[in-house]
């Protein structure tokens, strides 16, 4: 992120704008790893970074160089999967993730109200959008293993540790009267081994790589 200038900050942090809370949050999660480099666009283990972390900057200190985060790219991670919601969705449709079930209800919406484990509110009619958001945050509430993201009518769900064993979550659409078209039978992508890859040689290089944990 674009680093801007603090100016007013006065005594408990009074005056400080909005920007100023986000930019310490992520400073909190600055670490700096220093890895072996390797062949270009091969893989460097750096077993805690995570795909939506950010590399900052990957110093050579071999040779002294500096190689922009341009050319890095972080591997491995997270299983995951989609859940596609079609028009057409009706009370009663029923979709299962990591073996729980996730039944749509023709209910009063209001967002404030808890609906209950398992419980994915709907309209009537139903509306796609609507229906894959309800169904986004009843599987983020209701799996501690699971993080969901909505965009328009598809869900998103990912694993929220990264390594193999994520490839072994199930989606399963069977008793949804075609209304719910998943990715794949399991979520997948799910690596054990995470880290970096350069797109210059690196080989037998000592790298400083300077990243953001996001989840710190």
């Amino acid at each position: 992120m674009s680093m801007v200038p603090v100016k007013g900050v006065g005594f408990g942090g009074s005056g400080t704008p909005d920007y100023v809370p986000a930019a310490l949050a992520e400073l909190q999660g600055l670490t700096a790893s220093l890895v072996t480099g390797a062949a270009a666009n091969t893989a460097i283990a750096l077993p805690d970074i995570l795909p939506e972390d950010t590399v900052v900057s990957v110093l050579n200190m071999t040779d002294l160089v500096t190689i922009p985060p341009a050319n890095v790219s972080v591997t491995g991670g997270q299983a995951t999967g989609t859940l596609q919601v079609l028009a057409g969705v009706v009370n009663g449709d029923k979709v299962a993730v990591n073996g729980k079930t996730y039944t749509f209800k023709v209910l009063p919406i209001n967002p404030s109200q808890n609906y209950g484990p398992g419980v994915v509110p709907i309209a009537n009619p139903a509306v796609a959008n609507d229906a894959a958001l309800a169904l986004s945050k009843a599987i983020a509430s209701g799996d501690s293993k699971l993080q969901t993201s909505v965009a328009a009518n598809l869900v998103t769900v990912k694993s929220r540790v990264s390594g193999t064993a994520g490839n072994a979550i199930t989606l399963d659409t069977a008793l949804s009267n075609g209304h719910i078209v998943r990715s794949a039978a399991t979520l997948t992508g799910g690596t054990a081994a995470t880290g970096i890859k350069i797109t210059t040689d690196t080989a037998a290089k000592k790298l400083l790589v300077l990243w953001f944990d996001k989840q710190k």
